[in-house]
């Protein structure tokens, strides 16, 4: 450029353009000093690097912006993948509702042909025990018709004797009545003799009495016989009274008896056919409900591998989706990546020789760099959290001896790392790494306050299934700093992920010394 033809100006006033070279001021003015010239050249030295840490910041400012835009976009895809894979659990949790439900239904019918089974068999236990007991009546009943058939005989043979004896007893009576007619005339015959005796004996005396005394006890003979044969009639009529009762119970007998076995044969009857079509309407029943649940359990068959074939090509689908979709934010999340280590880079190398201070990082090891890969591969699929392979995990120093360096707690002494399971980082830039946060004039020290470790065994329960978490002390339950899968910032400002962050002033470093005597 240029310089302006303007007159002087005042010292403490003039004016100066970015890269302009210093006037030669000892052609024009011979008389200045040696060390206004140096002081000049410092100012415009001064000057350049103050437009060169504009653009500097500038250039800062814009890689922030592009930063959180970045952030933004992973936070995007990252809710979106949260939601796909929330929308591919309801979608489970529905195959997996309809599935219990169908099995439900199935199982309810199955319930329901076991029960009307079960009613079955019982049915034709009640059917087989009623006709057991029916036997067991009509065995009895025809018992009771032998018992009374046998006692009827038996009544008939006591009438049959019952007819002997009246026969008997009046053959007796005919023959009494024949002896009773031969005495009378033999009264008569003796009465017509006395009649002659006396008329040839009224004069004497002693015939008179002798007949009167043979006609006394004549007399008293024919009393006793009559009164005899009298009881003899009476009771013959008292027996024959008897006999005509005993036949008519018979008979009364006889005619209830029928009648009651005609009303049990009739009720027999009545029930028998009320059972007959009882068994008649069950096995209608049955065979009908059977035929149903057969079309029914047929169609809830084709509905469900219906619906089983719908869900394993939706969930395919959405798994060939979910992977296309997880492989394009895994390309984009790397491409983002490489633009913000290329930026970084490009920055701390621009500042480094602007500034003319050297960054020196840390040199990591192989072990290291494998440890970081695989641990960043994990945080990316939040379903191999629940099954993080034990090799991943450092030894726990607590069960092991050794001469390296080791860490412990402060508050109880018990040993938690070893410096073999530090993970280092690339310094950050600080302060100005906040500024998307805090106000822009930060000021401050580029100081790691925290050690970035792998996982070691003591954290495996509070790590598995869980995103980010505190880190506790696995003896005092002391907090020791926190965990984070996706990562999280150091107090130097570099991004690490992901992060397992224990805090400098809650650990102490344990060195080994070897003291000679």
């Amino acid at each position: 450029m240029e310089r302006s033809q303007n007159p002087r100006t005042p010292r403490g006033r003039r004016v100066r353009f970015v890269d302009t070279a210093p006037h030669d001021y000892s052609r024009s003015r011979p008389d200045v000093h040696p060390l206004q010239r140096d002081l000049d050249s410092a100012h415009w030295r001064a000057e350049r690097l103050q437009g060169t840490v504009d653009e500097l910041a500038r250039q800062r400012s814009d890689l922030l912006i592009n930063r959180t835009k970045l952030c933004k976009t992973l936070h995007n895809y990252k809710w979106q993948i949260d939601r796909l894979e929330g929308l591919l659990k309801l979608r489970e949790n529905e195959f997996k509702t309809e599935f219990k439900k169908s099995y439900q239904t199935i199982s309810s019918f199955e319930a329901q042909v076991s029960s009307l089974q079960k009613q079955l068999q019982s049915k034709n236990e009640e059917l087989e025990k009623i006709q057991l007991l029916r036997k067991q009546e009509n065995e009895e009943m025809t018992a009771r018709l032998e018992s009374e058939k046998n006692k009827v005989q038996e009544s008939a043979v006591l009438q049959n004797d019952l007819q002997q004896k009246l026969k008997m007893m009046e053959q007796q009576l005919l023959q009494k009545d024949k002896q009773i007619m031969d005495l009378q005339s033999n009264n008569h015959d003796l009465s017509h003799k006395l009649t002659e005796a006396s008329a040839e004996f009224q004069s004497n005396n002693a015939w008179q009495t002798k007949y009167n005394a043979l006609q006394e006890k004549f007399t008293e003979e024919m009393a006793t016989k009559q009164q005899s044969c009298e009881a003899t009639k009476e009771q013959l009529v008292q027996e024959k009274k008897k006999v005509e009762e005993l036949q008519l119970k018979m008979k009364n007998e006889k005619t209830e008896k029928d009648k009651k076995d005609q009303e049990m044969k009739n009720k027999d009857k009545q029930e028998i056919d009320r059972l007959s079509q009882k068994l008649t309407e069950t096995t209608s029943e049955l065979s009908s409900c059977r035929v149903e649940f057969l079309q029914s359990y047929k169609a809830w068959q084709g509905e469900y591998n219906a619906l089983e074939k719908k869900f394993k090509e939706q969930l395919i689908q959405k798994q060939q989706d979910s992977e296309k979709t997880s492989k394009l934010v895994e390309e984009e999340k790397k491409s983002l990546l490489q633009k913000e280590e290329d930026t970084e880079r490009s920055q701390t190398e621009r500042v480094t020789s602007n500034e003319g201070t050297v960054v020196t990082s840390g040199i990591q090891t192989e072990e290291e760099e494998k440890k970081k890969g695989f641990l960043s591969c994990i945080h990316k699929k939040k379903s191999e959290l629940q099954h993080v392979p034990r090799e991943l995990f450092a030894v726990d120093p607590a069960h092991s001896s050794s001469s390296e360096v080791s860490y412990r707690c402060r508050k109880c002494r018990r040993t938690l790392f070893r410096d073999s399971s530090i993970l280092s980082h690339p310094v950050g830039e600080g302060a100005l790494a906040f500024s998307h946060k805090k106000s822009r004039n930060l000021t401050g020290d580029v100081q790691c306050t925290s050690y970035f470790i792998e996982p070691v065994q003591w954290m495996e329960q509070s790590l598995l299934g869980v995103m980010d978490g505190q880190l506790l002390c696995p003896k005092c339950s002391s907090k020791l700093g926190s965990f984070n899968w996706c990562g999280d910032q150091c107090s130097c400002g570099r991004w690490v992920t992901p992060a397992f962050q224990l805090h400098r002033n809650r650990v102490d470093e344990i060195r080994q010394l070897n003291i000679q005597k």
